[in-house]
């Protein structure tokens, strides 16, 4: 969740900066933002495993 929430906090920060670093801008935000996507997905098998024990 603190990784997503950086993501957009960066996102925010991208649309103050100048456009000619928005697309490198964006690409780092988007890498962030599929990395706290795989750690949440990470913690809902680690979860769904818990219940099945």
């Amino acid at each position: 969740m603190k990784t997503q929430r950086n993501a957009y906090y960066a996102l925010f920060l991208c649309k103050i900066i100048s456009v000619e670093k928005h697309y490198f801008c964006y690409k780092i935000t988007n890498r962030m933002l599929q990395i706290s996507h795989l750690e949440n997905g990470v913690r809902a098998a680690q979860a769904g495993e818990k219940m099945r024990e």
